[in-house]
């Protein structure tokens, strides 16, 4: 019997059929679909479309003229379709099946399997005791081909036209509530207050009655989310985040002290007074920097250009969201620019999030003397910093070093971030310092080649610690000796990191309090510092011939733990080292890199070698008799019986 054209089932063809040799049986063999056809399928359903020519065509050439089982159907249009489109997809395919099974049933060809069982859905879909591939082949030939003549594209459009059905059915829509619609401001939405104009945090309870470590963490937590709303700085907060700090034990003692009552009462203002503003779309965006070191942060805004009529009404400031950083900073030492450059990041962001868009302009605190800041000074300041690089990636709109006139940009005095750079990226034309340190002796040591006397001095002292904290402690004395322009090099990369970011730089907390000491020195004499000077790290205990190999030098013998002496020329070191170990002549030739006529003249001289030395020969002597089981030759005249 044929089957209706409702019935059709789309195919997908892994399964080849083979005669016995007398031709009476017929056998099915399964084949694995191919993982490298359905990585190109996937490819081209991808790149191209599923109504794309080039996809159709490629899968009607891969699908022709073959067989498929429901197993390696649904494992290819589980890779074609995300998971919400292929249950639809299953769905449909499934009715399409039941469709089918009538007529299957009324053939005799198609009524049972390869094994006499009869024809069930659980067969068709690969379910149940079929869900196994090698099961699914005993399916009739006839049940696998059915609906070859139906493309898939003629499938696919049909499926679609089942999901529209599914979708515009009353099952499937959302069911509208209008009695919890709100149609009158204020909109209460995810913990705020949405007005005409503003947003505000709904009521917040502030427990003041602080007894645990628990009760802190849950008070700073609330606070941290009204931030962005309220314009809480981490400067108002740190009485109240220090409190964080210290003891594992949840129900570890707590007590709210003088500075953290003040930092509550001074949020219970803003929270009464603050309140951000819902955004005008026809107003670009702008983002602007403020605070003071150590704690800025930064504010998203939008400004209104009032006429002369509207000026003093009402308020050009439209604040969106307050941008803070964190509390706890990952780096010991932060310099402002890198600070700078993380706002700058945060707030592009929070604003693509917001709106989906980039700032219009942004306002960077730039000191300038004199004039103004022009594309050469900030291409400069550019590439002296890294972050800022980074922060201000793609960014082609406008940079101002101009706050707008309004008294929340104005009322306290403010960061500005300085283009002036101590630290020179070249070598001076100026007195070089070494400084080297040994972890054994505790000597901290910084030595330099006086320009007038052309001698070496030293300044060597003991400092307890690492061998760094006595390194740096030898960098703190160079910097207070010397205000003069100089050159400071040093084999510790540690301290030279250090050295170079000092500048203006913001400290984190450090425990070590001798080390806490000399950094907090360090980045004062360098912040205030008018003479430039240039860092240079090198590899200590090298060989290498020059004035920095032997200033280095210097320094680790000053910082050794036995004193030595200042160390003699070379040929009085070759002089030395033979009375020692009594090398013979090429060893120190090698060792020390002397002719070897001088090498010759320190055996020679040598009282304990001279006495095992052989005899030298003048130049132009042919030598006799100076090698093993040679006859010596020689003039014997005061024993008579020689002859």
């Amino acid at each position: 019997m044929g089957l209706p054209p409702s019935s059709l089932i789309p195919t997908l063809a892994p399964v080849t059929y083979r005669s016995s040799r007398g031709g009476q049986n017929t056998k099915a063999i399964y084949h694995p679909f191919p993982q490298a056809t359905i990585r190109d399928l996937c490819k081209a359903h991808k790149e191209y479309g599923k109504d794309s020519p080039y996809f159709r065509g490629l899968l009607k050439a891969d699908l022709s003229g073959a067989e498929t089982l429901p197993a390696d159907l649904k494992q290819l249009f589980s890779c074609l379709l995300n998971s919400t489109e292929y249950r639809l997809w299953e769905g449909a395919w499934k009715q399409l099946l039941r469709d089918a099974l009538p007529g299957l049933l009324d053939n005799i060809e198609t009524m049972v399997d390869g094994h006499g069982n009869p024809l069930t859905f659980e067969h068709l879909a690969g379910e149940g005791q079929w869900m196994e591939a090698t099961d699914q082949v005993a399916l009739p030939q006839k049940c696998l081909n059915v609906g070859q003549s139906e493309s898939f594209t003629d499938f696919v459009e049909k499926l679609s036209r089942a999901i529209e059905v599914q979708v515009k059915s009353e099952g499937a829509r959302f069911e509208l509530q209008e009695e919890k619609v709100l149609r009158m401001p204020p909109w209460k939405y995810l913990g705020l207050e949405i007005g005409k104009r503003t947003i505000v945090p709904q009521k917040l309870e502030i427990k003041a009655k602080i007894e645990t470590l628990a009760d802190v963490h849950q008070l700073c937590g609330a606070l941290n989310w009204v931030r962005p709303w309220l314009g809480l700085t981490t400067e108002d907060l740190a009485p109240l985040f220090n409190l964080l700090k210290g003891g594992e034990d949840l129900s570890s003692p707590r007590e709210l002290t003088p500075e953290a009552k003040d930092a509550l009462e001074k949020v219970q203002h803003l929270m009464s007074t603050r309140q951000a503003h819902r955004c005008d779309p026809d107003l670009p965006f702008k983002f602007i920097i403020m605070g003071n070191l150590p704690h800025l942060h930064g504010v998203i805004f939008q400004w209104k250009n009032n006429t002369k009529k509207d000026q003093g009404r009402e308020d050009p400031l439209l604040i969106i969201e307050w941008v803070f950083l964190s509390h706890h900073r990952s780096k010991r030492m932060t310099r402002p620019q890198e600070l700078v450059a993380e706002l700058i990041w945060k707030a592009r962001v929070r604003i693509r999030e917001l709106a989906g868009c980039d700032f219009e302009c942004v306002h960077i605190p730039i000191g300038l003397r004199l004039g103004q800041i022009t594309k050469a000074m900030l291409e400069h300041l550019l590439q002296e910093n890294e972050a800022l690089q980074f922060a201000l990636d793609s960014f082609t709109r406008q940079i101002s070093i101009h706050r707008p006139a309004h008294k929340i940009f104005n009322q306290d005095a403010k960061f500005t971030l300085s283009l002036k750079s101590v630290p020179s990226r070249k070598p001076l034309e100026a007195l070089t310092i070494f400084t080297d340190t040994s972890g054994r002796s505790h000597k901290s040591v910084m030595t330099w080649k006086d320009p007038q006397t052309q001698q070496w001095e030293a300044d060597v002292a003991e400092v307890e610690g690492s061998p760094q904290v006595a390194e740096l402690a030898a960098v703190v004395r160079a910097f207070e000796r010397f205000p003069k322009p100089f050159n400071l090099v040093m084999d510790s990369a540690y301290v030279a990191g250090v050295v170079s970011r000092a500048d203006q730089a913001i400290l984190q907390e450090v425990s070590n309090t001798a080390l806490f000491e000399l950094l907090s020195k360090l980045v004062k004499l360098v912040s205030h510092r008018e003479q430039p000077f240039f860092v240079m790290h090198t590899r200590s205990h090298t060989d290498l011939p020059g004035y920095i190999a032997e200033g280095n030098r210097r320094a680790d013998a000053l910082a050794a733990p036995a004193a030595m002496a200042p160390l003699p020329n070379i040929f009085e070191q070759a002089k030395l080292s033979h009375q020692l170990f009594h090398q013979n002549a090429p060893g120190l030739v090698l060792r020390f890199h002397i002719t070897r006529e001088q090498a010759k003249a320190i055996v020679a001289t040598c009282p304990s070698c001279n006495q095992h030395a052989l005899p030298t020969l003048s130049a132009g002597v042919n030598p006799r008799g100076l090698k093993s089981c040679e006859v010596w030759q020689t003039d014997v005249t005061h024993i008579p019986q020689f002859g």
